[in-house]
């Protein structure tokens, strides 16, 4: 057999040790009644052992094969469920005869009691009394310290720990009772690894454990031919793993006893008894405790489930009154970064960013966290995340996190780049210790860790690079706080939406009328002599009112989800470019063009794909090197045309490439020579080339130097 170590033991079989605890006997039988399994003692104690059971069999504890057979009865006509019994042997000894059935096998465990009946008369008044107890009680801290007392009452055990488990199966001891000499454990952090998986499973499916005497010596349990190990998940007398048996004699605990608290069918905490020697605690007694737990299970669930009430009450009401000042604003982004308060507030956490299409406020993060996030976010498919320990983070957080090792973000607003991340810090505490709790304990062969302080330094080196874990509730607040921002977001943006287009409308129309006028009071100067620089200046203003008016126009109908419309006629492609180059020739003497363009004639929108021409050739004019010519070509291959202008430039830096046709967008700040262009003119030449099923392509041709921006369409299909 594989020797147990603290590397193998989340792999040890506990619930078929082969033993048992040897304060007892055990027997395991078929439903027919044909012995499966006893122990090696079971004769001594128990009498003549059967074949098949008999009410002659187990002589020296009368009346006990009886209510084996009665209870195999009950089992065959499907009715099987614990039971226990008092039974007197001929040694005037008393066992109390515990059966069950599982897994098709009845077992009955004889454990022997330590105590006179006298001690146990009143100990239902005291469970009475606990019960009550622990009911009265108005908080979860209240409730622990309560049963950790009343259980030391019942029992008689030298130390009483009420122990919760965490998130992440890591525990600490938040309650106890003990006896005055002992050192005091509470706030003590164990790691999850101090209970296997295995072991948690059987704290869930048997939740009173009882280890009498650490120091005893197990009892084998034999079988009726080479049958397998018998599962004990369900036995009160299975022998305890090795390791488990070190832990206890370093500490110096002669006996121990466990009850679990399962709230939700989940393993919440324990109540875990120590005695500095052997201690028998009677099965009744026990069996009032399991009681007492399940009921201590029901009120800190009620507890915890009226905590969270009361809590998703604060934040629903913290979320109204943000979502209402934003909703409200007359600066929706800025009060929205002012809003850090607020947001911790509705989640607890150590450090908070907040950012709106670049604008950020980062509390208590780093400048270089900060842009590290930022960036990283952008690039996420999703709009949530979360993790709680360094190796789940981005790279960047064990070079910028300053001890920050969680986050839990989610956007609520992608096409402003706006999110909220809440992020906290390790959370290994330092407890100070009251005195050395080994000074009088051994350190057994598998050394230090099985000691309190040995498993607390195993806890710290856990949960390092690890934050307090986002809980259910965070996760469910963050959820409801994301949906309420995208509505404020979305109600935001369609407001300025709708006030933009009504303001691009307005603007279109009223601008109409005295471009108009200067229009006739031109043409009316043409007939006047001496005028004709006054003429051209003029001339050149209004066509550009009038190119701005109308991308205003357009700019309008397609942020009010319109489109633009396109009308295909047969068009000479060639004569339509042709004729714009000569326009820009005689409206700009100083620019060359040099065009290169094949003869085309295809369906388009004219006036549309002249607004296209005209915009890409006004853009290379105005963003190329002075003194340098703009170059256009006009080809088709196949059903594909293409046509490209190309100028002499710097290459357009790759951040904003990205924006390129994006509108209101201010590249051309960075031109001299176009500090007041709005941005409008490639945005609305993309969505009419996306209108004829073609794109417009950017590219730098680094060989020569030059910016090129493409247009592709197919000719429609005849």
């Amino acid at each position: 057999m594989t020797q147990v170590t603290l590397d193998n033991c989340d792999q040890e079989p506990i619930h078929t040790p082969g033993a048992i605890q040897p304060n007892g006997a055990l027997l395991g039988f078929a439903l027919s009644g044909d012995l499966l399994y006893f122990t090696e003692n079971a004769a001594c104690i128990l009498g003549t052992l059967p074949t098949s059971l008999q009410d002659i069999h187990l002589d020296a504890i009368p009346g006990a094969a009886t209510l084996i057979l009665q209870y195999l009865e009950e089992a065959r006509n499907g009715q099987a469920i614990l039971i226990s019994h008092e039974l007197h042997a001929a040694d005037h000894k008393v066992y109390d005869l515990v059966i069950h059935m599982y897994a098709e096998i009845v077992i009955a465990e004889f454990e022997g009691r330590r105590q006179a009946d006298d001690d146990t008369i009143s100990f239902s008044v005291k469970v009475q009394k606990a019960l009550n107890v622990i009911r009265q009680q108005k908080t979860i801290q209240a409730v622990l310290q309560a049963a950790a007392k009343e259980v030391k009452l019942l029992t008689g055990f030298d130390r009483v720990m009420s122990y919760v488990f965490h998130q992440d199966d890591s525990g600490h001891i938040v309650a106890e009772a003990k006896r005055e000499d002992l050192d005091a454990l509470v706030n003590r952090h164990y790691p999850a690894s101090d209970i296997p998986p295995q072991a948690r499973r059987l704290y869930i499916e048997n939740t009173l454990r009882l280890i009498s005497d650490v120091a005893s010596t197990p009892i084998p349990l034999l079988s009726v031919g080479n049958r397998p190990l018998l599962d004990m998940s369900h036995c009160i007398l299975r022998s305890v793993s090795p390791i488990h048996i070190e832990y206890l004699q370093n500490m110096g605990v002669g006996a121990s006893m466990s009850i679990s608290i399962v709230v939700n069918g989940r393993l919440w905490g324990l109540i875990a008894c120590h005695h500095m020697s052997a201690k028998q605690v009677p099965y009744s007694i026990r069996m009032a405790c399991d009681v007492l737990c399940q009921i201590l299970g029901s009120t800190v669930n009620q507890l915890e489930t009226k905590v969270a009430a009361e809590q998703k009450v604060l934040t629903s009401a913290e979320r109204a009154q943000l979502s209402l000042k934003l909703i409200n604003s007359e600066d929706y982004v800025q009060d929205l970064l002012a809003s850090a308060d607020s947001l911790k507030n509705i989640i607890q956490a150590d450090g908070l960013l907040i950012s709106f299409n670049g604008k950020v406020n980062a509390a208590g993060v780093s400048h270089e966290l900060t842009t590290e996030l930022v960036n990283w976010i952008e690039t996420l498919p999703e709009d949530y995340f979360q993790f709680s320990a360094i190796q789940d983070a981005p790279d960047f957080f064990l070079t910028a996190g300053n001890g920050l090792t969680g986050a839990l973000g989610f956007c609520i607003d992608r096409s402003h780049r706006s999110w909220i991340i809440y992020l906290r810090m390790e959370k290994v505490h330092t407890i100070n210790w009251s005195g050395f709790p080994e000074k009088e304990y051994k350190v057994g062969p598998l050394g230090a860790r099985l000691t309190p302080r040995g498993s607390f330094d195993e806890w710290k080196q856990t949960v390092k690079g690890q934050c307090e874990a986002w809980t259910p509730s965070d996760i469910e607040v963050a959820k409801d706080l994301q949906l309420d921002l995208m509505r404020v977001s979305n109600t935001k943006s369609a407001e300025n939406n709708r006030i933009r287009t009504q303001l691009m409308a307005i603007l279109g129309h009223d601008l109409r009328d005295p471009l108009n006028s200067i229009s006739m009071a031109n043409q009316f100067m043409e007939h006047q002599e001496g005028a004709s620089k006054m003429r051209a200046r003029i001339k050149s203003s209004t066509g550009r009112m009038n190119r701005l008016i109308t991308d205003v126009m357009d700019m309008a109908k397609l942020d009010g989800g319109i489109g633009l419309r396109v009308s295909l006629i047969e068009t000479n492609l060639t004569s339509l470019l042709s004729e714009i180059i000569e326009e820009n020739r005689v409206g700009y003497p100083n620019s060359e063009i040099i065009p290169d363009i094949s003869e085309i004639t295809t369906h388009v929108d004219p006036d549309r794909i002249s607004q296209v021409i005209a915009n890409l050739i006004s853009n290379a004019r105005h963003h190329g090197e002075v003194g340098t010519p703009v170059k256009i070509t006009l080809q088709q291959h196949e059903r594909v045309i293409t046509l490209a202008v190309k100028n002499k430039g710097k290459e357009i830096e790759p951040e904003l490439t990205r924006i390129l046709f994006d509108p209101f967008k201010r590249l051309s700040k960075q031109n001299d020579r176009n500090k007041t262009g709005m941005g409008l003119g490639l945005y609305i030449s993309n969505e009419i080339i996306k209108a004829h099923n073609g794109e417009i392509i950017y590219h730098y041709d680094s060989e020569l130097g030059e910016v090129v921006f493409t247009v592709k369409f197919a000719t429609p299909s005849s």
